[in-house]
């Protein structure tokens, strides 16, 4: 597998700018700019790329330096939920827990 260590999920606000704005890259590619709603896009599909053995695995968590107090936004939260945490492969003892803790977590608005 490769791992994943997710260290800021920018928002528009982070942006700096109108989000339709171009910004350029800092190597050279043959698209040379990119906007807010191309770095959504990107989420959704670099992680697609099928590997030799037509079986690519992925290991994301959120890196040590994640500021947990952060603003996620909603297109970042359904991107995890589509593409994120797959509750079929976790051992038993994992699962008790996740069960626990989403039983007695409330929801935040």
């Amino acid at each position: 597998h490769t791992s994943v260590f997710i260290q800021k999920i920018i928002t528009i606000a982070e942006w700096g700018q109108p989000p339709h704005h171009y910004k350029h890259f800092s190597s050279s590619f043959d698209i040379p700019v990119y906007n807010y709603f191309d770095y959504i896009q990107a989420w959704n599909q670099a992680f697609l790329f099928q590997n030799i053995e037509d079986r690519p695995s992925w290991f994301f968590c959120f890196d040590k330096t994640f500021n947990t107090k952060q603003t996620i936004p909603y297109w970042f939260i359904d991107w995890w939920t589509f593409y994120g945490s797959n509750q079929d492969i976790l051992p038993p003892s994992t699962e008790e827990a996740l069960f626990t803790f989403t039983n007695n977590t409330k929801e935040t608005p």
